[in-house]
């Protein structure tokens, strides 16, 4: 890990989040840009940078990712909709959307298992 790392990401916009895997390898960032990012932590480099599957509203903007316990998936909310990704491939599984706006999320191997087996 190189601890003065500086990549840029996000071209002109700030990050609104940030979520470690938990191998500590990558990590994923999202922005006002309305696209997430996968970052090489051991090489510091950007290994990805792209648009958010669904198009977004013009209020619409990313406010957090999270990884589940096992780093297996991840899922990116904006606004009331979340949306759950495989994390090696990035592909899109399903989204779901809550009664109010998401503010913030935690996941634990029962709970998401129980999302994605219902």
């Amino acid at each position: 890990f190189h601890p003065n790392l500086f990549v840029s990401v996000h071209r002109k916009h700030a990050i609104n989040d940030l979520a470690i895997h938990p191998s500590g390898e990558v990590a994923l960032t999202i922005s006002q840009d309305k696209c997430f990012a996968v970052v090489d932590l051991m090489h510091g480099l950007v290994v990805d940078c792209r648009s958010f599957c669904r198009p977004l509203g013009k209020e619409e903007s990313l406010s957090l990712v999270k990884f589940n316990a096992a780093g297996d998936r991840f899922f990116v909310a904006a606004l009331e909709k979340v949306s759950v990704y495989v994390t090696k491939t990035e592909r899109f599984l399903l989204e779901f959307e809550c009664s109010k706006r998401v503010l913030c999320a935690a996941s634990s191997r029962v709970c998401f298992s129980f999302l994605l087996s219902s």
